[in-house]
């Protein structure tokens, strides 16, 4: 993942807790619009989300 990428990312979460009352619905649309090509298949979990975040970074930094 690349530093663009990462601010890019800081910068929708940031803007995603701040329009949605909760902390918890903030990080939800966050992972649900950034990976909405996994969440309309499977239904959405916070712990999916973190899964496949934690996934993809290990997988771009060649660790898995």
């Amino acid at each position: 993942m690349t530093v663009e990428h990462s601010l890019v990312n800081a910068y929708k979460i940031i803007q995603y807790l701040k329009s949605e009352p909760t902390t918890y619905e903030g990080v939800k649309v966050f992972f649900e619009k950034t990976y909405s090509h996994v969440f309309d298949i499977v239904d959405y979990s916070i712990w999916k989300g973190i899964i496949l975040q934690v996934s993809i970074k290990l997988i771009d930094n060649r660790i898995i």
